[in-house]
């Protein structure tokens, strides 16, 4: 498996809406990481951006229970690519 991010422009969610972060089919092949993927994930930072339709922004970075109001989503966020 390969993983990669990428930024998610020109999307726009309803309050509700979600953004599928990860998803690994729960199948025999991949047992091994699934499993390897509960035990790790609480050491993974994950860092969000989002701007409202109103150009209201917010960021939260980890395990933040509450988003923090920006004036524009960090431009220098360097977006993993993998080994």
């Amino acid at each position: 498996m390969r993983f990669a991010t990428a930024p998610i422009r020109n999307v726009a969610l309803r309050p509700g809406d979600a953004v599928r972060f990860l998803s690994v089919p729960d199948l025999p092949v991949n047992r091994a990481f699934i499993e390897v993927l509960e035990r790790e994930r609480w050491k993974v930072r994950v860092r969000s951006c989002y701007c409202s339709v109103f150009d209201d922004c917010w960021t939260i970075d980890g395990a933040e229970s509450r988003p923090t109001p920006v004036d524009q989503c960090p431009a220098d966020w360097t977006p993993y690519r993998g080994r």
